[in-house]
């Protein structure tokens, strides 16, 4: 029967040896007591009983490690714009502008273009804040001072001019700026340029000007055939009234990328006009999931400007399901934040959510009878019945205290009171056919 235990034990060794993994197979074989099986079949199915629980752990390994590596993927990119990454840029500015005031001044804006094309808005800020510019450009840092304040306060009008001479380029000495190297771009600067387009596309139909924005978004010096630009030409036929219009240029951008952030929120607002909550949700769950990682995802749904309420709480799920439930329920704050406040369905949404990350029963309790009343509200009483027997065993009834044992007898009632509304429409359909009205 040792044998068994004596080729996982080798084979422990040689995963150590030859890729330097510590794959435990030696110690789970020991737990298992492989050399004292009363049989070699015994030994044989304990043996892969502990192979089996040892793959699965190396499974949940494996994922996290793939997890780790989008993560500094992701971070390696948005570095320069992170509190983290910001004294290397200081010094950097700084640096270039006492060698040369002209090009430092290019360096200078440079940084500002490429972080108000994602509209960092903490960057813009230290930038400001921590680099001073020279005196002969103190015009210059007074407009881009304005321009940080309009952008943070979604101020298409303050911040138009400075974005669209970004989105051109501007001559500063022998520099052609924003020259910002962005990874996968095409030209110094183009990726920087074309986000400050988008951007400044985005802040006019927050405003409603849809006429600027299409006029910003079909500017011939790029692709107009891209993902985000044909989402936002979407939006702005639908904030026309060229529904099918709208519909048809959603679909263009779909073929390209379903996933991307700009698709996605206008996926999400066509499904909400249909009707279809649901698929307003896998639209942003489907995006959320394509992300590298969480760890800038602020700053991710931050140049959206107008996000909805689905995406955080597509994050928070994300975040709940990677571990992070205290993340998870900032997330879903924010999503509470930006909900549309006649919005029941995002409500029992966020609600139910609530419940499923709750720090402890009586928290879970609350959640669930939430929910459940904003379903009734909606008249989905499947779901309500859900919430509300699950919120009537979130706290056993000997170890809740009277609130507790308040708040579940009011759901009982609740429940109850929905129950009999049901039975009476029903009543009343049958006695006045076609009618659908109580009478």
């Amino acid at each position: 029967m040792s044998s068994i235990a004596e080729m996982i034990r080798q084979a422990d060794e040689q995963l150590s040896m030859q890729v330097n993994v510590t794959a435990g197979l030696a110690v789970a074989a020991a737990a298992e007591h492989l050399d004292e099986a009363p049989s070699l079949r015994d030994a044989a199915v304990a043996a892969r009983r502990a192979l089996a629980e040892r793959g699965r752990a190396l499974e949940t390994a494996q994922l996290r490690i793939r997890q780790l590596d989008n993560a500094v993927a992701h971070l390696s990119r948005v570095l320069p714009f992170l509190e983290e990454g910001w004294a290397e840029q200081r010094e950097l500015l700084e640096r270039a502008i006492s060698r040369d005031a002209q090009d430092g001044l290019a360096s200078w804006l440079n940084y500002w273009f490429a972080a108000a094309s994602s509209c960092r808005i903490d960057a813009l800020r230290r930038l400001q804040s921590d680099v001073a510019l020279p005196a002969a450009a103190s015009t210059v840092a007074e407009r881009m001072s304005v321009a940080t304040r309009a952008l943070d306060e979604r101020d298409w009008q303050l911040c138009r001019e400075v974005l669209e001479i970004g989105s051109d380029g501007a001559q500063v000495g022998q520099r052609q700026v924003p020259d910002w190297k962005a990874p996968g771009d095409q030209g110094p600067g183009l990726a920087v340029r074309e986000e400050l387009r988008l951007m400044a596309a985005r802040l006019a139909l927050h405003d409603g000007l849809a006429d600027y924005a299409d006029a910003m978004l079909g500017a011939a010096d790029q692709d107009q055939s891209t993902a985000p630009r044909l989402a936002l030409r979407s939006r702005s036929a639908r904030l026309r009234g060229a529904d099918g219009e709208a519909e048809a240029l959603l679909r263009q951008a779909r073929d390209l990328d379903p996933r991307d952030l700009d698709v996605t929120v206008e996926s999400i607002a066509q499904a909400r006009r249909r009707g279809e909550p649901d698929t307003a949700l896998d639209h942003a769950r489907s995006a959320v999931g394509s992300l590298l990682s969480l760890h800038d995802i602020d700053g991710d749904i931050a140049r959206l400007v107008d996000p909805q309420a689905e995406l955080w709480i597509a994050v928070a799920e994300r975040a709940s399901d990677e571990g992070d439930r205290g993340g998870a329920r900032r997330f879903l704050g924010r999503a509470a934040e930006i909900a549309p406040r006649d919005d029941g369905e995002i409500a029992a949404t966020i609600a139910e959510k609530r419940a499923e990350i709750a720090s402890s029963p009586a928290e879970r309790l609350r959640a669930l009878v939430s929910a459940g009343e904003r379903r009734i509200s909606l008249g989905q009483l499947e779901r309500a019945r859900r919430n509300y027997e699950a919120a009537d065993s979130a706290v056993p009834a000997d170890a809740g205290d009277a609130d507790d044992a308040w708040v579940r007898a009011s759901a009982r009632l609740r429940w109850a009171d929905a129950v009999s509304a049901a039975a009476l429409l029903l009543v009343n359909l049958a006695e006045h056919p076609g009618t659908g009205l109580i009478a």
